[in-house]
């Protein structure tokens, strides 16, 4: 009766022991080698059990004269020494996986900021000389302007002094000032294309900056993603601690 008590016993917690072993595979596969590893350490207990069965079986005067009690404790003995074996061999597992995992997420991490780093880095390089380009653009441009208007004026001057000319030649001093005027228009001509060009490459470095705060949000959004895999590594270590204490 004792034996098919404890046979009961071992029966169910056998089954108890598989059911949350396939709880376990569920949640990570790299859990799945401890499962093995459980799995063989049952079928050592199921083999200990045949070797008994064998026994009352084939000797069973040998077994009537241990007393009863003895037998038990025996059972006991290797239940035990087995199932701390188990358990001793699973902690260490866990405890190397956990290790391990740990190392690469922080490595992950550490390329991550690394990178968005560089990025900031390169943004504030590179913004500082073209912010002072730009406005040494612009007040050159507003200087062209002032002088355009200048010129426009002139003009208006001329204009004035041709319907003077119509009436009567205004000297040589008139058109030597129109000759000027024409120069500096060819100049500012010549330096508005320049500008032009200036501007346009502007603009180029100007997608470049959009092109690095992309990358500079896609970094962000990585470092997110790698925080939200930090958090649920870490559930899962709970959850594996959890696993091991009901074991």
């Amino acid at each position: 009766m004792g034996g098919t008590l404890s046979r009961a016993r071992r029966t169910k917690k056998g089954k108890r022991r598989k059911q949350e072993l396939k709880e376990i595979t569920s949640q990570d596969v790299t859990v799945k080698i401890l499962l093995e590893k459980l799995q063989e350490q049952q079928q050592d207990l199921k083999f200990l059990h045949d070797i008994l069965s064998a026994a009352s079986s084939t000797q069973t005067e040998m077994v009537i004269q241990v007393p009863q009690n003895e037998l038990l404790q025996l059972v006991q003995v290797l239940t035990e020494k087995v199932k701390s074996n188990t358990e001793d061999e699973f902690e260490g597992r866990i405890r190397i996986l956990t290790e391990e995992h740990q190392v690469k997420m922080e490595e992950v991490q550490r390329k991550h900021e690394e990178e968005m780093k560089s990025v900031m880095e390169t943004l504030q390089g590179e913004d500082a000389p073209h912010q002072g380009e730009a406005e040494e653009i612009l007040a050159q441009f507003q200087a062209f302007r002032k002088l355009q208007r200048r010129v426009e004026e002139s003009t208006m001057k001329r204009d004035l002094q041709v319907n003077i000319q119509a009436q009567g030649s205004p000297g040589a001093f008139w058109e030597q000032e129109l000759e000027s005027l024409l120069i500096v228009i060819e100049m500012k001509n010549e330096l508005f294309r320049e500008q032009s060009k200036r501007l346009i490459q502007m603009e180029h470095l100007m997608e470049r900056n959009r092109s690095l705060e992309d990358r500079l949000s896609r970094v962000l959004q990585q470092n997110e993603d790698l925080l939200a895999r930090m958090e649920k590594s870490q559930t899962l270590n709970k959850w594996l601690s959890r696993g091991r204490g009901s074991l």
